[in-house]
């Protein structure tokens, strides 16, 4: 049995297992139980072929039986494989493009958010300066013992 590590796919075969893939959808780093599964096995006496594809993601899963053993058979699953591959490309296209457009989207939304916040806060300018502002005065009569002298120093 040949064992071969591509990307993070793990790829065997061997006389009985022609083709075998196991790789995990999810990044490292976010982990996850996503996981897609594709086999072509020969199934002895008769060199019956056995091909299948699962693709599980969380608790969901789904599992095709490709069937090549006769001309009709394998007309179908080609077909079927081809039409899995457009629908999931175009998919990816698409996914591509709105993500895209979120970040452009996100990036504009966070411009907005700081120019508002800068124009909510008074501008160095519009506050006035100490020298524009009237002078007053901070002196205030100083009372003493004598009463007199409180008398003359009265601003009242």
């Amino acid at each position: 049995m040949r064992y071969r590590q591509r990307g993070r796919a793990v790829v065997l075969s061997d006389d009985q297992r022609l083709y075998y893939v196991r790789q995990w959808l999810n990044n490292a780093r976010i982990g996850g139980v996503g996981l897609v599964l594709a086999s072509l096995d020969r199934v002895e006496p008769d060199e019956y072929l056995d091909a299948w594809l699962e693709i599980g993601d969380c608790s969901r899963k789904i599992s095709l039986n490709l069937d090549i053993n006769s001309p009709r058979d394998r007309a179908n699953t080609l077909a079927k494989l081809d039409i899995l591959i457009d629908a999931v490309s175009g998919l990816r296209e698409n996914l591509f493009r709105c993500a895209i457009a979120r970040a452009r989207y996100d990036r504009d939304e966070r411009k907005k958010a700081a120019h508002a916040k800068q124009a909510d806060q008074p501008k160095q300018a519009d506050q006035p300066k100490p020298e524009d502002q009237p002078k007053t005065s901070t002196m205030v009569p100083q009372r003493t013992q004598n009463p007199e002298a409180n008398k003359a120093r009265s601003w009242d």
